[in-house]
């Protein structure tokens, strides 16, 4: 009889995926294809921050959302419930 798993089945860790991501990311355009950006520099950061700001804000109510439905975010714990609302309303889980 099979049996169903209680965690997620994952090729690697969601950090080996996204320092790999990163790394493949930097060589890319180091040394192979470079865009130049004719944006200043004051623009530039702002924007940069602006991301990093709604990137901070969107993990934090991604990690909200696991806490409310009760299960955790490790992937190797296994899960307790589905979580369907905040980010996971427009993602996959």
């Amino acid at each position: 009889m099979p049996t169903t798993p209680t965690n997620a089945e994952v090729i690697a860790r969601p950090l080996v995926l996204f320092v790999g991501t990163l790394v493949l990311g930097l060589l890319f355009d180091r040394l192979i294809w470079r865009i130049p950006v004719n944006i200043p520099d004051p623009p530039r950061l702002i924007l940069g921050g602006v991301f990093v700001v709604v990137g901070v804000l969107l993990l934090f109510s991604a990690v909200a959302s696991f806490a409310r439905a009760g299960t955790g975010v490790r992937h190797a714990a296994g899960s307790s419930a589905l979580v369907t609302n905040g980010p996971h309303a427009f993602t996959r889980n």
